[in-house]
């Protein structure tokens, strides 16, 4: 037997007239004779086909999910929920009267909602789902007829559950589905569990709807509207601004994980960007705010002062100007060269190039200045190793080896002092820097080859008296070429810096 004008359900909640009918059953505006206030009542239709163990299951269930919407009566924006009542084993679910129009309804009548409309919309949906999800309740059936828009511009969600078990999106026995289609998430058209990701989805749907005008799943045929909803991306909104446009786009991701939260959703719809030229505005401002509440304080001060016979000099005033970044440090802090720290090896180094000079210096003392002379010396001592000498392929190995040594200390000496009278002159052009160089690096060739000579011959003289001549020549050629060498590795070598999280040991 179906409800009727007049009808007194519950002994309390007068049904006045029908607000509108849909698949799961009939709304109407009723008159609560106890409170004496008008309110909204949903008659849910239960499959009359069902047995008594499934009637009863459902209309259990559908009992239980009324009840879970109750805590959520004080939330703005969602329909409160104020009362369940069984009459004739049919559910009946008393609720706020909203005095309005839903979504769907005004799309119908008027068309697309103004875009700022439809943005404001999304934020109060938004917060209604994250105050539902944070309390464990799904709504399972967000759509544009169940969002109501109210004559004094609230925006409502209705329906928390109350119809669950009527629009759920399941196949039944003879193969058609039962709910919305167009706004289900793809998870749910599959069977799978139902999240807060796919009230999500149908949010963003309804957004759709909403700004566009148009369903963006809705097919001319079930199976067809159920394949767009699996596998079909709607083109963009074009009505939409473009946060608005990206949430919905963003809300509407086929894989749940790839939704954003209702916080970040929050987020892209509210942040809105800085602008630099009010910013700055604002900034002067303040400034100037700043320095006038300054100077009226000090002229408060100073009366203040004199009333009471105290002396007391204001401060200047002084614009208060922000405080500016500190510069950006580069590498080069001075322009002084860090000193190099002193080793063993560098010691050494100046221990054995001293020892040379020594020696130098004492073969220049005992020899003449001959340069010739080296020759002679040698060409002598070799030839009696083995006759004339460039038959001898020893005495060859010693002429190579021998010049090696006089290049090895003469070459320094040229680049050395060459080098630093290039720099001297090096602003008279560079032709004169070139010749400048060559000839003083020719210069310190002769004098390095000089150097060597006499270092030789000093060494040779002191060894004598251990060694005869040959074994003397030989041996000062070896000591010294390995000497030079040795000197130039240590004094080329560098400290080493301490290892990262290693302490060096106090001096």
């Amino acid at each position: 037997m179906g409800a009727r004008t007049g009808q007194l359900v519950g002994g309390r909640y007068r049904l006045v007239a029908e607000l509108g009918s849909g698949g799961f059953g009939r709304v109407w505006r009723a008159y609560d004779d106890v409170l004496h206030v008008d309110v909204a009542v949903k008659e849910l239709r239960l499959p009359t086909t069902a047995s008594d163990t499934e009637q009863a299951d459902r209309l259990a269930r559908a009992a239980r999910e009324a009840r879970n919407a109750a805590p959520l009566r004080h939330h703005p924006n969602i329909v409160s929920v104020h009362d369940v009542v069984i009459a004739d084993d049919i559910p009946w679910i008393v609720m706020q009267l909203v005095e309005g129009c839903s979504i769907d309804d005004h799309v119908k009548s008027h068309g697309p909602l103004p875009p700022d409309r439809v943005t404001d919309i999304a934020v109060a949906l938004l917060r209604a789902l994250g105050a539902a999800h944070d309390a464990g309740i799904l709504h399972r059936d967000v759509k544009p007829a169940n969002v109501m828009l109210a004559a004094n511009g609230e925006v409502l969600l209705t329906d928390f559950g109350i119809a669950i078990h009527r629009t759920d999106t399941v196949l039944t026995a003879t193969g058609v589905f039962i709910g919305s289609m167009e706004y289900v998430a793809p998870e749910r058209a599959l069977g799978d569990e139902t999240t807060a990701a796919s009230d999500l989805f149908s949010l963003g749907a309804t957004l759709y709807h909403a700004v566009e005008g148009i369903s963006p799943f809705r097919r001319g045929e079930d199976v067809a509207t159920l394949g767009a909803v699996l596998a079909q991306d709607p083109a963009p909104p074009t009505l939409a601004p473009p946060a608005l446009a990206a949430l919905i786009m963003r809300l509407l991701a086929k894989e749940p994980k790839r939704r954003p939260t209702v916080r970040q959703a929050l987020a892209m719809i509210t942040e809105r960007p800085t602008d630099p030229h009010r910013t700055a505005d604002h900034t002067v401002l303040l400034t100037r705010a700043a320095t006038v509440m300054k100077a009226e304080l000090a002229r408060r001060l100073l009366g203040l002062a004199a009333e009471h016979g105290i002396a007391f000099t204001a401060p200047p005033a002084t614009a208060v100007i922000p405080k500016k970044k500190p510069p950006t440090p580069t590498r080069k802090h001075s322009t002084a060269k860090p000193g190099r720290r002193w080793t063993w090896q560098r010691v050494g180094a100046y221990v054995i190039l001293v020892l040379l000079l020594a020696i130098g210096i004492h073969g220049a003392a005992v020899n003449d200045w001959d340069p010739w002379n080296l020759w002679t010396l040698l060409e002598e001592d070799l030839g009696s190793v083995g006759g004339e000498f460039a038959d001898h392929p020893a005495n060859i190995f010693l002429l190579v080896s021998g010049f090696g040594t006089f290049f090895a200390v003469a070459l320094p000496f040229a680049f050395l002092v060459g080098g630093r009278a290039a720099k001297a002159v090096a602003a008279a052009g560079k032709v004169v820097t070139f010749v400048i160089g060559l000839v003083i690096g020719v210069a310190g060739l002769g004098l390095g080859a000089a150097a060597s000579y006499f270092t030789l011959a000093g060494l040779a003289d002191l060894l004598k008296p251990l060694l005869d001549r040959v074994a003397a020549d030989w041996t000062s050629l070896v000591v010294i070429t390995l000497a030079v060498i040795i000197a130039y590795e240590w004094g080329s070598m560098k400290a080493k810096k301490a290892a990262p999280g290693r302490s060096r040991r106090p001096r």
